[in-house]
């Protein structure tokens, strides 16, 4: 059966500021060509390591963007990524298959981790079908597979549901979320 991937992330050009509140200001950033509104930008080095994701709400320019909701107040980053939400078109089908590959980094140190599955039939309006809870089991095996039946729909998209993620979990495609309408 084929898969397409639904979580991905992106390494960044140049250097973040954040602040404690929604904006954001970059330094040698690209803002404008490498992300877009209704993405998610990765800022690593948050109080304790703790990796935080925001959902951009608009981009100014290639050196300025509002976040959903504040950052803390902390050093520059250095190494921003953005973190995007595939969606893949479904066609109406309502049966979906999921599986999940988690790297070291991920069965080390994230203890609780949840996918919440959307599923639209404009794209505009995003209805929530499912949340799978991974099992400490399936984070420290490095994959799961799930599955879910939900209400017809055209398009589905899974985003990563815990702001608790290390830095280090997140490595280089921390989890790797795919999807397919094949039954398992």
């Amino acid at each position: 059966m084929g898969y397409t991937n639904l979580l991905k992330f992106t390494d960044l050009t140049g250097a973040i500021d954040t602040a404690a509140s929604p904006a954001v200001t970059g330094v040698g950033t690209l803002f404008t060509s490498e992300l877009v509104v209704g993405g998610y930008l990765v800022v690593r080095n948050e109080v304790g390591g703790v990796c935080d994701i925001r959902q951009i709400t608009a981009i100014a320019s290639d050196a300025s963007l509002t976040v959903a909701s504040n950052f803390q107040d902390n050093a520059n980053d250095t190494s921003p990524e953005a973190f995007s939400v595939g969606e893949v078109q479904v066609n109406g089908t309502r049966e979906h298959s999921f599986v999940a590959y988690f790297n070291d980094g991920v069965a080390a140190n994230v203890t609780a981790l949840s996918i919440t599955i959307k599923g639209s039939i404009d794209r505009v309006h995003w209805d929530t079908l499912a949340t799978h809870v991974f099992s400490a089991g399936e984070l420290a095996a490095k994959e799961a597979h799930f599955y879910i039946v939900g209400p017809s729909t055209q398009f589905i998209r899974a985003e990563i549901t815990d702001a608790n993620i290390t830095k280090t979990a997140i490595g280089n495609a921390g989890v790797v979320v795919r999807y397919s309408n094949d039954k398992m």
